[in-house]
């Protein structure tokens, strides 16, 4: 049985500390385990923001060709309305 202290210096039986040391090398190995999923969810999160900054780059872009292309319709829809209107006068 462990000591209830926690202390391994107060337990004097050499098979709890083995069994000790085993639960603690297992421990161990889960914890490394849970620090090289931290450390992949790090990167897939830098990874997932520049690909969330590249697609907001790529939509401004779009936005910016649209404007401008309702821009030209506009501007062609004037001078045909412009024409139009002079040709009934």
């Amino acid at each position: 049985m462990k000591p209830v202290s926690g202390n391994p210096n107060d337990c004097h039986d050499i098979d709890t500390l083995r069994e000790w040391v085993t639960d603690l090398q297992e421990v161990v190995s889960i914890h490394r385990e849970l620090v090289t999923c931290s450390r992949h969810q790090v990167e897939v999160g830098h990874k997932l923001t520049e690909l969330a900054e590249q697609k907001t780059a790529a939509l401004e872009e779009k936005i910016e060709l649209m404007q401008k292309r309702l821009n030209q319709y506009e501007i062609a829809f004037s001078a045909k309305h412009y024409n139009h209107v002079r040709r009934l006068n």
